[in-house]
């Protein structure tokens, strides 16, 4: 009888919503706080096993009942019980139920800001020699500044700013001054071909010349950026 009715005391804490903190509290002789009890009760009604079981066995220990019929009705190992208490015991809630962080590095307006003053900047100008960014030479730039943050939360906040990396897209364009004007012009022709015509155009090999060409660059999210330019 005595085992059945401890059954049934750890019963009605797994079932610890029927029951108001006061109740619980009352229940366990004031051995605990109200505030401990409302983070106990609520570990049992929203949290995974892992910790609703914890929970559950802090609160029944302070109801006296024995570590061994707590362990056997959880499932659970008598030590894992009575660490658990020792745990409760010394540090409280703190280190046995989950702890609900709100801050992230990559919503902090700080570190935002940080990250897109390095991307305005050259390299050169915090001694790197390249001339474009790495996610590798942003993150050792914001830890000298004494702002340490992963690189996944680098990458977070370019994201969620709206930019990514692209490659560039390499068109062809012109040195001649009036090639707006050319190129109206034949696209004029084009237009108006007739189904009997045909276009076709000749023009000379040109010099060669060391031009600017495409790489990956920080841009906006959506069409590739007319980087790079080809002379004709």
């Amino acid at each position: 009888m005595r085992i059945q009715r401890r059954r049934t005391e750890l019963d009605d804490l797994i079932g610890a919503g029927r029951f108001r903190s006061e109740q619980v509290k009352h229940a366990i002789n004031d051995a605990l706080n109200r505030e401990e009890v409302d983070k106990l009760l609520t570990c049992i009604l929203n949290e995974p096993l892992k910790y609703r079981n914890r929970a559950v066995a802090i609160l029944s220990y302070y109801r006296h009942i024995r570590a061994g019929h707590i362990a056997s009705f959880l499932r659970v190992s008598h030590s894992s019980v009575d660490e658990w208490t020792r745990a409760f015991a010394q540090r409280g809630c703190q280190t046995l139920l989950p702890v609900k962080s709100q801050y992230c590095k990559a919503k902090d307006k700080i570190y935002r800001d940080a990250v897109f003053e390095i991307l305005h900047a050259p390299p050169s100008a915090h001694g790197i020699n390249r001339t474009t960014w790495r996610l590798p030479d942003i993150h050792s730039v914001m830890a000298k500044q004494g702002l340490p943050i992963a690189r996944t939360n680098i990458r977070k906040i370019i994201k969620d700013s709206g930019y990514g990396y692209r490659k560039a897209r390499k068109v062809l364009t012109s040195n001649d001054p009036n090639y707006h004007e050319i190129l109206e012009n034949i696209t004029s022709i084009l237009h108006n071909l007739g189904p009997k015509e045909k276009f076709f155009s000749i023009d000379e090999y040109g010099p060669f010349a060391i031009k600017i060409q495409g790489g990956r660059s920080l841009v906006p999210i959506g069409p590739p950026p007319d980087r790079a330019a080809i002379s004709t």
